[in-house]
């Protein structure tokens, strides 16, 4: 993985893009080790998820998992677990996580994707599964997410024909939140987090995880999360800002960056 770090915004690269990028257990590492980085770097304020070369991330390196010394079982095992904690961290950093999809996401790289709380799509990109039609299960939370972004009919129906997803086939299902130039799609991202970044940074943490906690709470607990984010809310700084710019009819500044 290649970390970078511009203008606040922490960009990670799948760097192997003679081989589209694959995901083996020495870049799963590294990308959990970058995002812990990132996640407690204060100077940064949202992150970025893109691939050099023609690929995002083409998902597993088969080749390595047929070379397994214990087999294909052990190899999947010993990814399975490496991964996991990438995808929980991105689920759990309060900073906005983007995905610059840029060439093909597949297999885990499309789970990955999932994982971040937007999606931008290279106009050329394609989007695939990948694991069903080679007789496997979804991996990385993609049975998780995938639903949730897109429905259970539509996410069954994907995960069941496993067909290429176009750019204007992702927009139109909700997979993907936007759509960039051709050859722009990270310059497109970047420009996406600059935007967010304007807003409360500590009102988006919230709404992230009020938004990831609704599916697994009753109304009643939800609303009594909400009520109690509300009051934390509005007793910082960005809370104060915001209600008082709304009264003095100007536009907020948010300055604070503690979350």
């Amino acid at each position: 993985m290649e970390l970078l770090i511009e203008n606040g915004i922490g960009l990670l690269y799948f760097n192997r893009p003679e081989i589209y990028n694959p995901l083996d257990l020495k870049t799963a590492r590294e990308l959990y080790s970058n995002l812990r980085k990132l996640s407690i770097d204060k100077t940064v304020k949202a992150v970025i998820i893109s691939g050099r070369g023609k690929a995002f991330c083409a998902g597993g390196d088969i080749r390595a998992v047929l070379k397994h010394k214990d087999g294909p079982a052990a190899a999947f095992h010993e990814m399975a677990i490496n991964v996991q904690p990438c995808i929980m961290e991105m689920r759990n950093m309060q900073k906005p996580i983007i995905a610059a999809i840029n060439g093909v996401a597949a297999g885990g790289g499309f789970s990955i994707s999932l994982a971040a709380d937007f999606r931008i799509m290279d106009p050329k990109a394609v989007m695939k599964l990948g694991f069903t039609s080679n007789a496997l299960s979804v991996d990385a939370a993609g049975t998780f997410n995938l639903p949730r972004i897109v429905g259970n009919a539509k996410a069954l129906e994907i995960a069941t024909f496993d067909e290429p997803i176009n750019a204007e086939e992702a927009l139109r299902i909700g997979l993907v939140n936007k759509i960039s130039e051709e050859g722009k799609v990270v310059e497109f991202a970047k420009e996406y987090a600059m935007k967010i970044c304007e807003k409360s940074l500590h009102t988006f943490s919230w709404s992230k995880r009020l938004i990831n906690s609704s599916f697994e709470s009753t109304i009643e607990t939800q609303m009594e999360k909400e009520h109690q984010a509300l009051v934390i809310c509005v007793s910082h700084p960005d809370g104060i800002e915001g209600i008082t710019a709304f009264v003095e009819k100007r536009k907020a500044v948010y300055n604070s960056y503690e979350l």
